[in-house]
């Protein structure tokens, strides 16, 4: 039970920070490609 409790809790953790640091790069990517496309 402790296993699985641990396991739970740490893919929740990284999951967010995924999340997370996924929005601010596409963001970039896509001011970076339209920027790309105007020129």
């Amino acid at each position: 039970m402790q296993k699985k409790r641990t396991y739970q809790r740490k893919k929740a953790v990284p999951r967010k920070s995924t999340k997370r640091r996924t929005k601010p790069q596409a963001k970039g990517f896509r001011g970076w490609w339209k920027r790309m496309t105007s020129l």
